[in-house]
């Protein structure tokens, strides 16, 4: 964090890897991984209907099938509140297990 009270600012001086030389350049998206900040650090999570990849802090929750279910919109959350409003929940199961991941 900067200095202030001086006046002046105190720069992040990183120290190099070994073997690397003296003067290393950082990119900004180095110096931001460095940070406690860094989204790379948040645990992420899929969504429970569609497998979207979503910040634990973000998701929404819906009591599916008796547990609750993180979903990343309201949209997947209608879709499972319609798929348990309309007594379809077998249905949506046997059909999420025979979905082949094309990933």
């Amino acid at each position: 964090m900067p200095n202030v009270n001086s006046g002046k600012i105190n720069l992040l001086r990183i120290a190099p890897p070994l073997g690397a030389s003296t003067s290393m350049a950082i990119t900004f998206s180095q110096l931001l991984a460095l940070s406690p900040f860094h989204a790379a650090r948040v645990e992420k999570i899929a969504c429970y209907h569609c497998d979207e990849k979503m910040r634990q802090t973000k998701a929404l929750y819906v009591k599916f099938n008796g547990q609750q279910r993180a979903v990343c919109c309201h949209g997947c959350m209608a879709i499972l509140q319609t798929i348990e409003r309309n007594d379809m929940i077998e249905d949506y199961l046997a059909a999420r297990s025979m979905q082949i991941d094309v990933r």
